[in-house]
């Protein structure tokens, strides 16, 4: 037997299991389709977490009555397993670290996926724990959730931050005027771990980790009968099982934290400023009034909404692991912290505000005695007067930041890399491709051809320059950059009608099968077209597509392109067309989209395009702009039905 680079591993899952299945499996589940819908029929309550006894938070309130498409989750999401082989093959665990462990040879794996000796109905390891995650043989951990929370989640679940920093630059979410945009865009983020940590869900989580540990404990009964044969090491693949997601949840909840707090310093930094600097009005007689102004008010209500914000990340932005099996408690959670690691995320909360009201009046005397050290003495200030206001704040940051160092230890360290960026970087320099690196390419058709060469050269130049705008403090993304590439096809050449996606698509599948991996320099994005048609010509080069009501935000109306599905079949449609309502195989997506979050999303393998198709369908051009709010699809909709109610009079109304 021999040891296999984690590439080979997944290439040769890949092969073997079409979305991660068996043939059998894969049959089981389409099979299951009309059973998921039956499951959901049952599930979906009047409202969509009243099966889980969930009825959301003063912080989160809004996101659970946006829960409009209800949609079957499998809460540990199935591409994690096929991650776990490729760890198993020799890659990194999420977090970067590589342990000291034996890796599964090739054979090996082909041995998980054929008929184990060990169970005697013959099914595979892996046919196993795809059952268990969630199918028509074992869907009693299947929960009804809406698209909003659930398309985040998988975001979260891989590590992909919710929002690129240049997206929340174009978006422009700092500017006073967009401040609750910016926060349910951080709430939308906590929605996702309150669902995690309510009590019905986190035990199908536990329980589906549990199942499959199982199964992990017998493949390496049987590996391990022929590694002792052949005098190699034994492995314990239930060990590593926990090992990993071990690491999983620490990138995915750090990364989720740090974004959510890391926003939250940079909106409060100009309202505790502005706050500072603030002159209260006086009364006539040149006395400051006795209560606070209008300006003091707002300063204060945002600023209580950020500490609402930051606490709630606190707290519920974690995921205990109390009862996964082989999980060795770490010692800040084995001494308990007064509740502050309690599994139900309600006690969590409750022991929280308790030690943030201790740690305030602490930090309050603190401050008031370094001012009398200061000064020689302790400086009154007056009750309203903005340094007063910013004191008492600020002695409440200070508070919550002891007990965020006190509760997260990794939050003072480096942030951890996306998952999607290590894998692609560790692609490039595959030991089996030159030391230089591999490029990455994803085929973009021009469909539109009315254009000069000198037009189309300057259209090229912008869209390729919109689409490098990500990368802003994404550790890695520099040197993935470099390797990212557009690989472009003149639809003329290749005689295709203009705007003939349907055209692009066959003659991208058929230059597919004619390729050979092994002859191709770059490796190459498949699930995937781009199209150049004259509509995304037009949304780089004119204002037909800009918003056209201020309601709507302007970082939604840029430029953008069209993804074609590859893998989708029009005359067979979606397995679950109620998920995906209108879904038709292409979608336009926002230029500076493709690569981190389009591209990232599918290189972690946790969505297909049809699954962002739900977060476009409300955007009147029907682009998909990344993640919405509730209050930006309000916008979108009221702009949506106004436009359609303005075409239907101008055609004289019906």
């Amino acid at each position: 037997m021999r040891d296999v680079n984690p590439a080979e591993l997944y290439r040769r899952f890949r092969a073997m299991r079409p979305y991660g299945l068996s043939l059998r499996t894969w049959i089981l589940v389409l099979i299951s389709v009309g059973v998921s819908i039956a499951i959901a029929a049952w599930l979906t309550p009047t409202g969509n977490y009243s099966h889980i006894g969930y009825t959301g938070s003063v912080m989160t309130k809004a996101h659970h009555e946006a829960q409009d498409l209800p949609v079957v989750d499998r809460i540990l999401e199935f591409q994690t397993v096929e991650h776990f082989l490729s760890f198993l093959g020799g890659s990194q665990l999420p977090n970067g670290t590589q342990p000291a462990a034996p890796h599964i040879t090739a054979e090996e794996l082909s041995l998980l996926d054929g008929p184990c000796p060990l169970i005697s109905t013959g099914e595979s390891i892996l046919d196993r724990i795809a059952i268990r995650i969630g199918s028509e043989e074992d869907s009693s951990r299947l929960t009804i959730v809406g698209k909003n929370i659930q398309s985040m989640k998988t975001r979260l679940w891989e590590g992909i931050h919710p929002m690129s920093e240049e997206r929340w630059v174009e978006k422009q979410l700092s500017k006073p005027d967009n401040f609750v945009f910016a926060c349910q865009h951080l709430t939308a983020v906590i929605a996702v771990f309150q669902y995690l940590n309510e009590a019905t869900v986190r035990c199908h989580l536990r329980d589906t980790f549990n199942l499959i540990h199982n199964e992990w404990t017998l493949a390496s009964e049987m590996l391990n009968s022929l590694r002792d044969e052949s005098g190699l090491p034994r492995v314990d693949l239930a060990a590593l099982w926990t090992l990993y997601m071990t690491a999983h949840y620490e990138v995915m909840t750090e990364r989720a934290h740090r974004w959510v707090i890391d926003h939250v310093k940079e909106l409060r930094a100009p309202i505790m400023a502005a706050l500072k600097d603030h002159v209260p009005l006086v009364e006539e007689n040149g006395d400051r009034l006795g209560e606070p102004d209008a300006a003091q008010w707002k300063f204060t209500n945002r600023l209580h909404e950020l500490v609402e914000i930051a606490a709630n990340a606190d707290y519920i932005i974690l995921m205990p692991m109390d009862g996964y099996n082989g999980y060795v408690p770490t010692q800040t959670e084995q001494s308990g912290s007064n509740g502050l690691f309690a599994l139900d995320w309600r006690q969590r909360e409750e022991a929280y505000g308790e030690m943030l009201k201790l740690s305030t009046r602490r930090t309050v005397v603190q401050l008031m005695m370094e001012d009398m050290m200061t000064n020689g003495d302790l400086k009154l200030l007056q009750e309203t007067s903005g340094e007063e206001f910013y004191r008492l704040i600020w002695a409440q940051v200070k508070a919550q930041d002891q007990i965020r160092e006190d509760m997260r230890s990794a939050s003072a360290g480096p942030l951890l890399q996306e998952p999607w960026v290590n894998e692609l970087n560790a692609v490039q320099f595959d030991q089996e491709v030159e030391e230089e690196g591999r490029a990455i390419s994803l085929a973009v058709y021009r469909l539109t051809y009315g254009q000069t060469d000198e037009e189309w050269s300057e259209f090229v130049k912008m869209f390729e320059e919109h689409s490098q705008n990500w990368g802003l403090g994404l550790e890695g993304s520099d040197q993935l950059k470099g390797f990212l590439k557009f690989e472009w096809i003149d639809g003329r050449k290749a005689g295709i009608p203009a705007g003939d996606l349907e055209g692009a698509k066959r003659n991208y599948n058929e230059l597919l099968g004619l390729a050979k991996d092994e002859d191709q320099e770059c490796l190459k994005v498949k699930n995937i077209i781009l199209v150049i048609d004259a509509a995304s010509y037009a949304s780089y080069t004119t204002d037909i597509y800009r918003p056209t009501s201020r309601i709507l935000n302007p970082g939604d109306f840029t430029g953008f392109v069209v993804a074609v599905d590859l893998e989708y079949n029009p005359d067979l449609g979606l397995s679950r067309p109620d998920e995906s309502p209108g879904y038709t195989g292409e979608m336009r997506i926002l230029g500076s989209l493709v690569w981190c979050d389009v591209v990232a999303q599918l290189v972690a393998q946790s969505i297909g395009l049809h699954d962002l198709w739900p977060l476009a369908s409300d955007h009147p051009n029907q682009v998909y702009t990344g993640p919405t709010v509730p209050l930006e699809v309000v916008a979108l909709r009221e702009t949506k039905c106004r436009a359609v109610h303005s075409a239907r009079e101008g055609y004289g109304g019906y």
